[in-house]
């Protein structure tokens, strides 16, 4: 009977990483879909060969289990094998599909011809700066209909809409008919675009948003006239550190209350002040992550226990944060991946069970690819993933490696921003082909104002609109905070040894991969060697004890301890 439940016993529900390899597989065969199989029928050919010798596998592996005479370790392996076969089968046939669809859209046809359509859609995110030349504002929407070539047909793309002037205004959630040329995106995270034509008539409103969304608009857009008044590097910052979105990024001119137009920010300073952010490795800071969840839900938690509230009282509280804070930010895939995740966290709370980080992150990233396989390839969510699969499992290790050497709560501090990184900088140096080496001290330095700011930036998104002197009293509080960010990001990033240069691409990320391993080896010799130098591989005591050998930190604390008595004297009680 021991034997039997050992693996049971060993089994630690907070580090299940029982579904890390069905999500690897998830992942990998989407991944390998994407870039492998360039045509529609290449890709059936293989979800109809592959399909079958799944299936086939996974009934073989159920009537091996059906007998007893298997034992429980292999019985344990053959459906955890079952388990990553059946993820890796309906990852191929959602992706297959996916696909299928994706190729029959009239508005793919469009594009390939790079004709003029008209086309019904749904406006899904706000109106932002145009990233194309030429073009004032750009936009996400899903087309819902496509008139080409006299044919009406109905179409589930997701495109990217462009326009100028007079059709820049959009609204979140509402319904338009648009006019324009389809083409395939050169850039970006949409596979399409909609270039609306330079004509008055060529966007038509047909359907106002829900009272949801023009809600969220004016929300976003008091806050936004709150910001604008701020003057440097607070009109900025405080958007993106609280919503997502660079200043410089928010479509304008927007009317203000009194009408005026707000001023165009200098683009030149901006993009400066980005690349500063980027060199010291702090960029991520202006996306909205898993930070902002985190301290939602434990302002709202803390807030629950102090009023005695009880704990599924609090579990709906926090979800109707998560809900709030979703719509109000900017959408994107690390939004997602942090809104998902949260979810299952709210569930743990609301039948009293601990969370459990990784299980809920292979259960996102399991759930979010299989239904929308277009995030398999999205760098947004591939780094939010990564952070946080780094922090689950390498945050503790490697905080308990350096208590020996500082403070538990500088230790902390560093473990977390070097466990985010090693899985990230692989996918990093395929966007930008540039190491931040001060990355881990820039973190720590601004790490005191982030939380605070991030609250103080959300709590004006909140009263903006109803009391706005004291939304932009809120907001300039936050400058202040973002002014350290700004000024750690110019010092640290302007100097001559703030980043490495690095290979791009794919070559570039297996090198670093595969530095990243050899650094890790290193630094698990060296303490095995140190181990060894201080005697702690002496065989154990009767009672089961080792050697005790003090760490640099506990020396250095004695030290403290007794100077202090030496110089003050002893404390009196």
């Amino acid at each position: 009977m021991r034997r039997r439940h050992a693996y049971r016993l060993r089994e630690r529900g907070g580090r299940d990483a029982r579904l890390l390899p069905a999500a690897a597989a998830v992942w990998s065969v989407l991944l390998a879909e994407y870039m492998l199989f360039d045509t529609v029928g290449m890709h059936w050919l293989a979800v109809a060969s592959v399909a079958p010798a799944v299936v086939l596998g996974i009934a073989a592996v159920i009537v091996v289990m059906s007998s007893r005479s298997v034992p429980t370790a292999l019985g344990q392996g053959l459906w955890h094998g079952a388990v990553v076969i059946g993820a890796a089968c309906c990852a191929l046939v959602s992706g297959g599909f996916h696909d299928l669809m994706t190729a029959g859209d009239p508005m793919v046809s469009a594009a390939d011809a790079e004709t003029g359509v008209s086309v019904l859609l749904d406006v899904t995110g706000p109106a932002m700066a145009s990233s194309l030349r030429g073009m004032d504002c750009q936009t996400d929407a899903r087309a819902r209909g496509v008139l080409f070539d006299g044919v009406r047909s109905v179409s589930s793309a997701r495109i990217r809409v462009y326009a100028s002037d007079d059709a820049c205004e959009w609204r979140q959630g509402g319904g338009y008919v648009v006019e324009g040329t389809a083409r395939h995106a050169r850039f970006g995270n949409r596979e399409l675009w909609l270039v609306v034509d330079d004509d008055d008539n060529a966007v038509v409103h047909v359907r106002e948003p829900s009272w949801r969304d023009a809600a969220v608009e004016r929300l976003r857009g008091a806050f936004l006239e709150q910001t604008d008044r701020l003057s440097g590097q607070g009109r900025i910052l405080v958007p993106g550190l609280t919503l997502g979105v660079l200043g410089q990024d928010v479509y304008r001119p927007h009317v203000e209350a009194d009408g005026r137009t707000a001023d165009e920010i200098d683009e030149t300073a901006a993009r400066l002040m980005e690349d500063d952010f980027k060199n010291s490795g702090i960029m991520h800071l202006m996306a909205v992550s898993g930070g902002h969840f985190v301290l939602v839900a434990a302002l709202v938690r803390r807030s629950g226990t102090m009023l005695l509230i009880p704990r599924q009282v609090k579990a709906v509280g926090v979800a109707a944060a998560y809900i709030v804070l979703t719509a109000l930010v900017y959408p994107s895939d690390s939004v997602l991946r942090a809104a998902a995740m949260g979810g299952f966290g709210v569930a743990c709370m609301l039948i009293g069970r601990p969370g459990q980080a990784l299980a809920a992150l292979n259960w996102t990233v399991i759930a979010s690819l299989l239904v929308e396989p277009e995030l398999a390839h999205s760098y947004g969510f591939a780094l939010s993933c990564a952070a946080v699969y780094g922090i689950v499992i390498l945050d503790r290790p490697i905080s308990q490696a350096l208590a020996f050497l500082m403070p538990d709560a500088i230790a902390r501090a560093t473990s977390v921003t070097i466990a985010a990184q090693i899985p990230t900088l692989p996918i990093q140096v395929m966007m930008n082909p540039r190491i931040p080496l001060l990355s881990v001290p820039a973190n720590l330095l601004v790490a005191p104002v982030v939380s605070l700011t991030t609250l103080l930036g959300l709590a004006a998104v909140g009263v903006s609109w109803l009391v706005p002197p004291l939304g932009h009293g809120l907001v300039v509080v936050a400058s202040a905070g973002t002014l350290l960010l700004q000024r750690c990001a110019t010092m640290l990033g302007r100097t001559r040894f703030s980043v490495l240069p690095w290979h791009d691409g794919a070559a570039g990320a297996a090198v670093m991969a595969a530095s990243e391993a050899v650094a890790v080896l290193i630094v698990m010799l060296i303490r095995r060697l140190m181990r060894r130098w201080r005697g702690r591989e002496s065989p154990p005591a009767a009672d089961g004890g080792r050697s005790y050998a003090p760490t640099p930190m506990e020396r250095l604390g004695v030290w403290w301890r007794d100077t202090r008595v030496m110089v003050f004297g002893p404390r009196r009680h």
